[in-house]
């Protein structure tokens, strides 16, 4: 067993819940666009689609030309790592964050929004009505209780944290399908090629920090559980690549 560093801190594990693995995105639509933030660990992922094709709606007065699929970051409950097997060998990566993509359907907000106002322009157009004007609105509240030191502090947290997010540019990377030459060389450098074996010890430590004690006793709970305990229980090593720093290397 192997501890690769190569991609630390650039290896992401991606979930696509809305497909199963034998029908990925890819097989319908061309992947145009990837974009990061690594700041916030966010990915944006763009389809074009077919709008030759025989599930295309032409009389959809949305026109939509792509497909937009959005991450989610998965909150780590446990250290995990990519293995790959290489001449008998087990190399494990170490995953930076696990995202969930789903579809992203803001766009439907904004088609529905445009087509209310149509709606209403017309309406005001067939009647004779003028054009409907901003209404000044004025609110009139209870005056509260000044919020506590600790509640403050939150919400200036909550504050700054979503400046951070806006303020971070998206960054534009580069999409290479499953069985090209760059994501194959991409999942070579998953594979440790130092000669050297690592010390005692640091393989355990690194990705897997609890003591020889702890895993046994660990062991030993989960074996005296019934089945149906144990299924809070989950983690694993799967075999799959993943892009670097620049690149995303497409995944099966």
């Amino acid at each position: 067993v192997k501890f690769s560093q190569s991609l630390a801190k650039k290896l992401y594990m991606m979930q696509f819940p809305m497909r199963p693995k034998r029908r990925p995105y890819s097989d319908d639509m061309r992947c145009g666009a990837v974009n990061i933030k690594p700041g916030q660990a966010k990915v944006e992922m763009v389809y074009e689609i077919n709008m030759l094709g025989d599930n295309y709606d032409v009389e959809n007065p949305t026109h939509i030309e792509s497909f937009k699929l959005s991450s989610t970051r998965i909150r780590n409950k446990a250290n995990y790592a990519l293995g790959v097997v290489s001449n008998g060998a087990l190399h494990l990566n170490p995953v930076t964050n696990v995202l969930r993509m789903k579809p992203d359907l803001t766009y439907l907000d904004d088609a529905e929004k445009k087509r209310k106002a149509a709606e209403d322009e017309e309406k005001r157009r067939i009647l004779g009505l003028p054009k409907e004007k901003p209404k000044q609105v004025t609110r009139q509240s209870q005056r509260r209780a000044p919020p506590s030191h600790s509640k403050a502090r939150q919400q200036m947290k909550i504050r700054e944290l979503m400046r951070n997010v806006e303020a971070e540019e998206w960054r534009e990377l580069g999409y290479y399908p499953p069985h090209s030459e760059e994501s194959l060389a991409e999942r070579a450098r998953m594979v440790n090629t130092s000669s050297s074996s690592s010390p005692p010890g640091a393989l355990s430590r690194a990705a897997f920090p609890i003591s020889k004690a702890q895993y046994l006793d660990r062991a030993m709970q989960l074996c005296s559980m019934k089945p149906a305990q144990q299924g809070g229980v989950k983690g694993g090593i799967r075999p799959k690549g993943v892009g670097g720093d620049e690149k995303v290397a497409g995944m099966e």
